[in-house]
């Protein structure tokens, strides 16, 4: 984790009045900080996209009931999936298709600081958002 220094901080006072510290990263920082989350955002994509798989293959082979119900002439047949299998499959793809956006958009981050040799001031939030504040591994 890069040191931040009290000479690297600059408070900017917003129209609002309000005061906010800056802190100042080079692209270099940056790059490497979009792709470590892009890195992270693709293994979990990974992960919830085998996850996905594997309840699809679930629901296919054993979610599935069919069901008979007797009318006037015959029957008709309706098949109901496990609702709780179903929203597992639901929440597999939200989560695949959550950290594949993620991911793209920190490989865009990415691609344009590497293209930059700058310096930037970045919000607390934006900080946060590239975990330039956690030690590796975190």
């Amino acid at each position: 984790m890069p040191k931040v220094e009290l000479a690297e901080l600059m408070v900017n006072i917003g129209s609002d009045g309000v005061s906010e510290t800056l802190f100042r990263y080079d692209s270099d920082e940056l790059q490497r900080a979009a792709e470590k989350q892009a890195a992270y955002h693709r293994e979990r994509e990974a992960y919830w996209s085998g996850e996905a798989d594997r309840l699809e293959v679930e629901v296919r082979t054993s979610g599935v009931e069919l069901r008979e119900q007797q009318v006037t002439g015959g029957a008709q047949f309706h098949a109901v999936i496990d609702a709780d299998l179903g929203k597992q499959l639901s929440d597999a793809r939200t989560k695949r298709d959550y950290h594949r956006a993620k991911a793209r958009r920190f490989e865009a981050y990415a691609g344009a600081f590497g293209h930059a040799n700058t310096t930037y001031l970045l919000t607390i939030d934006e900080v946060d958002q590239f975990a330039l504040h956690r030690e590796a591994g975190d």
